[in-house]
């Protein structure tokens, strides 16, 4: 996996900040009225945020306002691809701006600069942030790491967006469409492409 600098996720994904912002929000609004009353468990927030996210989103995709971006999936990881190039999967974020993965062996792999897990594609994350009470979002932020750490992160929350000024290594915070399977690194090597996964569905 390639890391690149802020400036150039700002300037590639900028035209797309909008609809990962609105679809964030759509998501959270769906969960107020729908599975909040019944939660007992975070988990179960967190799926539901997941799920309704991408049915926001893919259905902005499907009106085809956006050409450059479509659902995509890889084994186990299912996400954004934006230009062919940038794959963004949907968390929920610490203070710290890192997901709140449990460490599995692919979580690690994602976040491992030195693991091309699919042909060179460089992976992004697109976090929500909760309020300290944990009733509403607080921030919206696109993402890369390396390891345990946030190499850089930009806040898309508000509508007039510029990259943020985070470049430490700790951050904390103050206050239906066409389905693309990117195939693992070992199909890629042999086919060298993205390929339509529709009929599969």
């Amino acid at each position: 996996m390639s890391l690149i600098t802020k400036e150039e996720a700002h300037k590639n994904l900028e035209p797309f900040y909008e609809l990962f912002n609105k679809s964030c929000h759509e998501a959270w609004n769906y969960w107020l009225t729908g599975g909040a009353p019944r939660m007992q468990n975070s988990r179960y927030r967190a799926c539901s945020l997941w799920n309704d996210f991408l049915y926001s989103i893919r259905k902005e995709i499907d009106s085809n306002k956006y050409p450059n971006i479509c659902y995509a999936k890889i084994p186990y990881i299912q996400g954004l691809l934006v230009n062919d190039k940038y794959f963004i999967r949907f968390k929920k974020g610490d203070k710290s701006f890192r997901t709140s993965n449990y460490p599995t062996q692919s979580a690690l792999n994602y976040h491992d600069p030195e693991i091309d897990m699919f042909g060179g594609i460089v992976r992004l994350e697109l976090i929500y942030l909760l309020n300290d009470n944990g009733v509403g979002i607080n921030k919206v932020l696109l993402t890369q790491s390396k390891g345990k750490t946030t190499v850089w992160a930009i806040d898309i929350t508000n509508s007039n967006i510029t990259p943020s000024n985070i470049e430490s290594e700790h951050h904390y915070v103050d206050n239906n469409v066409s389905n693309t399977v990117i195939k693992p690194k070992t199909d890629i090597a042999k086919k060298h492409k993205v390929v339509n996964d529709k009929a599969n569905e």
